[in-house]
């Protein structure tokens, strides 16, 4: 409980400012697009160089977290995290939500208010990914056992999530274990596209790669720009954004290589539907 009053004081706080968006959320846009993920793959540095491009109105703050922890809310209470139509004018919105691509009833849920909506998909090598995670979790108080211990019990972790939801009747998507600890699950890409493919045309989706957006930054963001239907752009990607990078210690790298091994055959069928590939892994 302690932790859901976190995330709403975070997210869902209340403020006379919001209480006037809301008033006006009938004159207010749906997104154009959305950033679905993933979690610790430089969600935070793509919205933020978006936002400098002047046919981009941003929203109100780059996670809304509509769908995955306040689809309690009415239509009009995400509509106002938006600009007005007069605001927008002839420029684009959306807004960026890792989480949204991890749960799986949250397609049904944007194919039900946005069926046109396009999305950028952003992953990063798997191993890396869940690594960063686990650091992430460290950091934050979230998670107490090493790199290794931490991914033995993952799965123990997240079947007393569902099983807790299911008796409570709480959200999973705003259950600890299932946000903070699910270091291997949220690294399973084709596990969580899955859902997105049964409902979503294929051409609504632009895939990337952290690994492009950070070493060829201009090249990545003119392909979003293409896919947008925006005019080119260069973007100062001078800033890291939410970045907080260290080096594994010889452990850590042990169980990363274990993970490579373990995510390989996904990573082949990622490459293979989307075209993406990642540095430690060649594709035959």
């Amino acid at each position: 409980m302690f932790y859901n009053r976190l995330l709403w004081y975070k997210y869902g706080k209340f403020s006379p400012r919001f209480a006037w968006r809301w008033v006006t959320a009938a004159k207010r846009s749906l997104p154009d697009f959305l950033i679905i993920g993933a979690q610790k793959c430089g969600t935070t540095s793509l919205y933020a160089y978006l936002e400098q491009h002047p046919e981009i109105a941003g929203a109100s703050k780059k996670e809304v977290k509509y769908f995955d922890m306040f689809s309690h809310q009415s239509l009009d209470w995400y509509r106002a995290h938006f600009p007005t139509v007069t605001e927008k004018s002839r420029r684009l919105t959306g807004e960026a939500t890792p989480d949204y691509i991890f749960f799986p009833e949250i397609a049904t849920k944007v194919h039900q208010c946005m069926p046109n909506v396009k999305m950028l998909v952003l992953l990063r090598e798997p191993a890396d990914r869940s690594y960063s995670q686990y650091r992430y979790a460290q950091r934050r108080g979230h998670e107490t056992l090493g790199f290794a211990e931490a991914i033995e019990a993952e799965p123990r972790r997240l079947q007393e999530a569902r099983e807790y939801c299911q008796r409570s009747g709480q959200l999973l998507s705003t259950h600890r274990y299932y946000r903070e600890q699910s270091y291997v699950a949220r690294s399973q890409y084709m596990n969580q596209l899955r859902p997105w493919f049964g409902l979503f045309n294929r051409c609504q989706f632009l895939f990337l790669t952290s690994e492009a957006l950070q070493s060829e930054p201009q090249e990545t963001l003119r392909l979003v720009t293409d896919y947008l239907g925006l005019q080119p752009y260069h973007f100062y990607t001078g800033e890291k954004h939410n970045a907080a990078g260290s080096k594994p210690s010889s452990e850590a790298m042990e169980q990363i290589e274990s993970l490579r091994e373990r995510f390989r055959e996904s990573v082949e069928q990622l490459t293979n539907l989307t075209g993406l590939s990642f540095d430690p892994y060649v594709v035959g």
